[in-house]
């Protein structure tokens, strides 16, 4: 994999702490752990650390002001949060479009 990519990171999503084991053995630069309980990531965080310590490890899904402190106690490298919300992409993505063709 790191051939392929050459100096670019390869991060990928993982759900559960068996697909991460997978892509940490494929040769992954990160893991962005979607939707895992504190608990579950916890658990992934301390095995993955143990095996594979230059593996970025990232947190991702569910996490809003009432956990995020949880979250990051668990030594991740980071917490991936979405910025703001589009309440319709597709608009936003027609008017990019169109503001494009008018020129």
């Amino acid at each position: 994999m790191k051939l392929r990519n050459g100096e670019k990171k390869t991060i990928m999503e993982a759900t559960t702490l068996e697909q991460a084991n997978v892509l940490c053995r494929a040769g992954v630069d990160g893991i962005q752990f979607d939707k895992l309980t504190v608990e579950d990531l916890t658990a992934a965080v301390k095995q993955l650390r143990n095996e594979f310590p230059g593996v970025v490890l990232l947190a991702a899904g569910g996490i809003n002001e009432t956990n995020i402190t949880a979250y990051a106690s668990n030594k991740v490298d980071g917490i991936v949060k979405p910025v703001c919300r589009v309440p319709n992409p597709l608009m936003l993505e027609l008017r990019s479009v169109n503001s494009i063709i008018s020129r």
